[in-house]
């Protein structure tokens, strides 16, 4: 069907074809590209962010127990008890901040029973670290002593319940954040291969089509000059029985003169000799007339 084509369906079908080709090519970086963005999209927007949050909460407790440190061990008097109490107030405040952006993401699969877990751990925390804030605001020798008892293992215990809790939602994240970094890199790994693939067979696709337009537009313009060239022969053949005709036709013509000129030539004779018999007849006359003058003058 291709050959019967004409050479403008032919130009236009190839450059439809590149152009479908490069539409495709387009299209498959687009839808790959998109992929790979939305993965990352997640690493940013879920895992990083989650990982910002805990580790604004990780510093917030973080920043508790230097408060408290800050007391254990000393007579401190009821203002610097209040201060203390105070900044961890504000502690507090920035890990409830911090929890909140951490809740603002939705949970994954098992991620919900760490946070509860880390939640119930620092509850227990604090709880111990208000008891410690209490017995510093009494000024009492066996509060105090009470106190740093309790820093060496109720509140040691607490806390390091509160780290762990806090350190395996971490971990958890961080499984999280290289899972879907993985797949970020998986996806555009594949989207590259893709684009090669792709770009791969559209070359190839576009050299084929140019080989065949090729051969075609060879074949056509070998048919068309195969055309000239026998219009050629055919008008220089007719132009050689022009020729031939020509001469014939001017041979003719100088026949026809030579005959034309021989039939002259006898008639311009025939009359000579029918001038010259008048002038004949004319002298036979005379001398017939003059012989019967003659004649009648000797009777």
């Amino acid at each position: 069907m291709f050959k019967n084509w004409s050479l403008n369906a032919k130009l236009l079908s190839a450059f439809g074809a590149v152009v479908v080709g490069v539409i495709i090519l387009a299209s498959v970086g687009y839808f790959a590209l998109e992929q790979v963005v939305t993965n990352y999209r997640h690493v940013a927007e879920v895992n990083l962010a989650n990982a910002m949050a805990l580790g604004e909460l990780r510093m917030a407790q973080k920043d508790i127990v230097i408060h408290i440190a800050t007391l254990v061990g000393s007579k401190n008097s009821l203002q610097e008890a209040s201060d203390i109490t105070q900044l961890v107030a504000k502690a507090d405040e920035q890990r409830t901040a911090a929890g909140n952006k951490y809740l603002s993401i939705p949970f994954v699969d098992g991620e919900e029973a760490l946070w509860n877990t880390t939640e119930s751990t620092y509850k227990k925390f604090l709880e111990t670290t208000e008891k410690m804030l209490a017995l510093s605001r009494t000024t009492k020798e066996e509060d105090y002593a009470t106190r740093d008892k309790m820093w060496d293992h109720e509140y040691k215990e607490a806390r390091a319940s509160s780290v762990k809790a806090m350190n395996d939602l971490i971990v958890f994240q961080s499984a999280e954040a290289k899972k879907w970094s993985d797949i970020a890199g998986k996806t555009a790994n594949k989207s590259v291969y893709a684009i090669v693939v792709a770009s791969s067979i559209i070359a190839l696709l576009s050299l084929c089509i140019a080989i065949l337009f090729s051969r075609a537009l060879s074949k056509s313009l070998t048919l068309l000059s195969d055309k000239i060239s026998m219009s050629s022969k055919e008008t220089q053949a007719a132009s050689e029985q022009l020729s031939a005709a020509s001469q014939q036709a001017s041979s003719g013509a100088t026949e026809s003169a030579a005959a034309l000129e021989e039939t002259v030539a006898s008639v311009e004779e025939l009359s000579s000799m029918v001038r010259q018999n008048a002038d004949n007849s004319s002298q036979a006359a005379s001398l017939a007339n003059s012989s019967s003058k003659i004649a009648e003058k000797g009777e």
